[in-house]
């Protein structure tokens, strides 16, 4: 009877921490979106995400028709973008395999979002970092947003997109036939960005990584939770 006592008081310290977790995870994601939505009434300062200034949606592949055909670039499937906002995994590929084809290109510090449903309403969305010599191609559905730079940090138009209530919004403009709706480019084009200046730019992209940073830690104890209740059990029986 006592160790009986001991396994469920333990298992239920486990359990109460990935509660906590989880709690931890909720919270955040909603401080993260109370930050976009009080920069969002910055609507003075705003402009089209499409316009030439702050973005270019979906470049062409023209911009690489130079480069030689056996450079190796990161290949990116709809499975390998996380729900959680990066790149889960990737395969080197021979650019000259992949460029006649319909696979998206995009380049490092671009921003691929899923279009198509279900895949864009469950986030599928990254901010691409680490290509293989900085090139990279994937889904026909994704699109793909390019901060320019010199006026706009990708950290921060990926920020404002990488939200539920931007998906929510997007999901209203879908078009096509059920299974198969897509968000037009449109939708991207005509986002409202709050031209802040870069120094503001960064104290956002700060704020709102510290609190991805919180989710992180915290779902890194929801996950380990099963095998600590497992590790409770062998120690006493």
């Amino acid at each position: 009877m006592a160790i009986q006592k001991n396994i469920v008081k333990e298992c239920e310290a486990v359990e109460q921490q990935a509660e906590s977790a989880l709690s931890d995870i909720e919270n955040s994601r909603a401080e993260i979106e109370q930050l976009t939505a009080e920069n969002a009434q910055k609507k003075s300062l705003s402009k089209k995400l499409g316009s030439g200034d702050v973005a270019k949606i979906n470049p062409s592949k023209t911009e690489i028709k130079n480069v030689d055909n056996d450079t190796l670039v990161s290949f990116v499937e709809m499975a390998s973008v996380s729900d959680g906002g990066y790149i889960a995994d990737s395969v080197d590929r021979p650019l000259g395999d992949l460029r006649k084809s319909s696979y998206t290109y995009f380049a490092e510090n671009d921003i691929i979002i899923a279009k198509i449903t279900p895949c864009m309403e469950n986030g599928k969305c990254a901010l691409a970092k680490g290509l293989t010599n900085g090139l990279g191609m994937g889904s026909s559905e994704f699109h793909v947003i390019r901060a320019k730079t010199a006026n706009f940090l990708p950290e921060y138009l990926f920020a404002l997109l990488n939200r539920k209530s931007v998906r929510l919004a997007a999901e209203k403009v879908m078009t096509g036939a059920s299974g198969h709706r897509r968000v037009p480019a449109s939708f991207y084009e005509n986002f409202a960005v709050p031209a802040l200046s870069l120094k503001e730019q960064q104290k956002f992209v700060a704020k709102v990584e510290a609190l991805e940073k919180q989710i992180t830690d915290a779902q890194a104890v929801i996950d380990a939770a099963p095998a600590r209740k497992e590790a409770v059990m062998k120690k006493y029986l």
